[in-house]
């Protein structure tokens, strides 16, 4: 059973992008959220703890989404969560849209398994109660997310 923070993470996925939003926007969208739980664990985990949590979370979304598999050797990387970027864009819409989703649902499942549903809920909240209007063009992807 998935607990609240990750429909909520899920659902800020919703509040970024437009219902139909094309598999281009849905990426950048995906890509911001993935940036800004990024800046949320790094201090915590480091790069490459937060990059082993994006790398099961991807193993467990394969699953159900093979085509994700491009991204998976590069997803180790401090960068490697852009590779996921492209590879989501090069979906149909309704596939970057459900495979989108079932990372994110996967990464907050890992996470909230590994510290416990209410510290996954106290470091996400930020993100999934975000009041910002969030734009996922390609110029405020490198002024906004990036580090």
């Amino acid at each position: 059973m998935e607990n609240q923070v990750c429909q909520r993470l899920v659902a800020s996925l919703s509040q970024r992008v437009e219902e139909g939003a094309n598999a281009e926007h849905l990426a950048n969208a995906i890509f911001a959220i993935c940036q800004e739980i990024s800046v949320v664990l790094d201090p915590i985990l480091g790069q490459k703890g937060v990059a082993a949590l994006y790398q099961r979370s991807l193993d467990r979304t394969l699953v159900g989404f093979p085509w994700m598999a491009a991204a998976s050797e590069s997803i180790q990387t401090p960068l490697g969560i852009g590779a996921l970027k492209l590879v989501i864009a090069q979906q149909s819409n309704s596939n970057a849209a459900a495979g989108g989703k079932a990372f994110l649902l996967s990464f907050c499942a890992v996470l909230s398994s590994l510290i416990g549903p209410p510290l996954t809920e106290q470091l996400l909240q930020s993100i999934c109660n975000s009041d910002l209007n969030h734009s996922t063009g390609p110029s405020d992807q490198a002024v906004r997310y990036d580090k």
